[in-house]
């Protein structure tokens, strides 16, 4: 959750978490279900690459959350 203090609803001053207006994404808080995902990959492609495959476990039922991913990093292996 967000703290009163922290939470841009009670002072318009604060930075304001995107929104899921004209079809944008919006921002949630996790309630008490711990946020779970799970991801197999393979690295060390050229010395440089990895490539990751997502699964996201929880939290599937709010708008717009993709239930698997694809994540690319780039790392030097020496």
């Amino acid at each position: 959750g967000v703290r009163t203090e922290n939470n841009p609803n009670n002072d318009p001053s604060l930075l304001r978490f995107p929104g899921a207006l004209n079809g944008g994404a919006g921002t949630y808080a996790l309630g008490s279900t711990p946020y779970v995902e799970g991801s197999i990959g393979v690295g060390n492609i050229f010395k440089l690459l990895r490539v990751d495959f997502v699964k996201r476990f929880t939290y599937l039922n709010n708008p717009g959350a993709p239930e698997y991913g694809v994540r690319f990093f780039v790392k030097f292996d020496f």
